[in-house]
């Protein structure tokens, strides 16, 4: 882990578990830190989630909803609407 606060990324594309409107989360601890460690040393980073992660929180937060810019398939549904007054969304 501390080889990780070491490295700077200019931008990281990181896969979540859950996202809910406030968190992003995982269900693991040590995943969850390294997840954590990339995205506080990242300049852009980058959440890839398909639309059955919005809306489903996971056991460990990892980091605010607004740190990072959300990559997804396309989905409408009233939660992505909230997480979108927080953070960019992308949807593919």
């Amino acid at each position: 882990m501390n080889q990780i606060g070491q490295l700077n990324f200019n931008k990281a594309f990181i896969g979540m578990n859950g996202i809910d409107e406030n968190f992003y989360t995982t269900p693991d601890m040590e995943e969850g830190a390294v997840k954590r460690a990339i995205l506080e040393n990242a300049k852009q980073t980058y959440i890839l989630a398909d639309a059955s992660k919005i809306g489903h929180s996971s056991f460990v937060k990892v980091a605010p909803i607004k740190r990072a810019s959300i990559i997804t398939s396309a989905c409408a549904n009233e939660q992505l609407e909230k997480i979108k007054e927080k953070t960019e969304v992308i949807e593919v």
